[in-house]
């Protein structure tokens, strides 16, 4: 039960990071011109789709 608890918190925490990336990716690079605004979408990316796909498989493996 609480191992339930846990991975339900971590998926929860998972879907806020990807979201929070997203929101974070697009108001920085507004800022930003070039080269450089596409490195702050590439890294904020990256860490949105890690995010993703970690509560994905949280979720899998809980609902499974």
């Amino acid at each position: 039960m609480i191992l339930d608890a846990i991975q339900i918190n971590l998926i929860i925490l998972g879907f806020c990071m990807f979201i929070s990336c997203l929101i974070m990716a697009m108001t920085e690079s507004k800022q930003f011109v070039g080269e450089q605004r596409l490195k702050v979408g590439i890294e904020y990316g990256i860490f949105a789709a890690t995010g993703l796909i970690a509560s994905v498989v949280l979720g899998y493996g809980y609902f499974s």
